[in-house]
């Protein structure tokens, strides 16, 4: 996880926000524990970033969150355990990411690359003669 200028992004794994942050989407975090109902957090849970709605501060001070797409609440979580909250979806930046990372286009641009040297390299020599 990177850390800029008090802000992180992550690419959205699950559909449990489905309709609000699809698969695939990606979620620009901001970096702060000031969180109110109805915010979309980022909480880590174990070794994963979780990004649900705060649905409810409990008596306990302890936070009730829940996927959009999920029939059930999440089991409360203590504000330290709190990332961030989203402040803007990408969406579909992981598709953008994955095409642009695929074998194939790779290939094209190390290929694009080459021959883009080879052409400068044959017109410098050109214009040598030339000269």
């Amino acid at each position: 996880m990177q850390i800029f200028f008090g802000f992180t992004f992550f690419e959205v794994a699950t559909g449990s926000m489905k309709d609000t942050i699809q698969i695939g989407d990606g979620v620009l975090v901001e970096i702060t524990k000031d969180v109110k109902e109805n915010d979309i957090i980022v909480y880590k849970e174990e070794e994963n970033f979780i990004t649900h709605r705060l649905v409810e501060i409990n008596e306990n001070g302890e936070l009730i969150t829940k996927g959009d797409a999920n029939n059930a609440k999440d089991q409360p979580i203590k504000i330290d355990k709190v990332l961030g909250k989203v402040v803007y979806i990408l969406p579909k930046i992981g598709i953008l990411k994955k095409a642009i990372l695929s074998k194939q286009v790779l290939i094209l641009i190390l290929t694009l690359i080459i021959l883009l040297g080879v052409a400068l390299k044959i017109t410098t020599n050109l214009e040598e003669k030339d000269e």
